[in-house]
């Protein structure tokens, strides 16, 4: 009887060992969004085109798009060329998930040389 329960207890333990190695590295850890503002070069009803550092890159809009200036719901009209603008990417890496879009900055009057 005593046999059996040791055979027992680490057949469980030999189970517990392996099922925790084979879970241990499953699943990656997700790499968080980082969202930037850049300035949108271009936009349509159905596009979005930003400039970025690597270049022009342009996004579609669905009917699934979320848009938004500076916290409320818009619609692709309302977005102009300009503005600044976070897009994070949908279901591919070629349609826009998400728009948020705020003002074009203000210039910044320069100030005047002393002579």
């Amino acid at each position: 009887m005593k046999k059996i329960t040791v055979i027992l207890l680490s057949l469980v333990a030999l189970a517990t060992f392996i099922t925790a190695n084979a879970y241990a590295g499953g699943k990656p850890t997700p790499v968080p969004y980082v969202q930037f503002h850049v300035t949108i070069s271009s936009v349509s009803a159905d596009s979005i085109s930003i400039q970025t550092a690597k270049g022009l890159k342009t996004y579609k809009i669905t009917k699934y798009t979320a848009i938004t200036y500076e916290g409320k719901t818009v619609t692709p009209a309302d977005l102009k060329a300009g503005m600044k603008v976070s897009v994070t990417p949908g279901f591919d890496t070629t349609t826009a998930g998400t728009i948020t879009a705020s003002a074009p900055p203000k210039a910044t009057p320069t100030p005047a040389k002393k002579k």
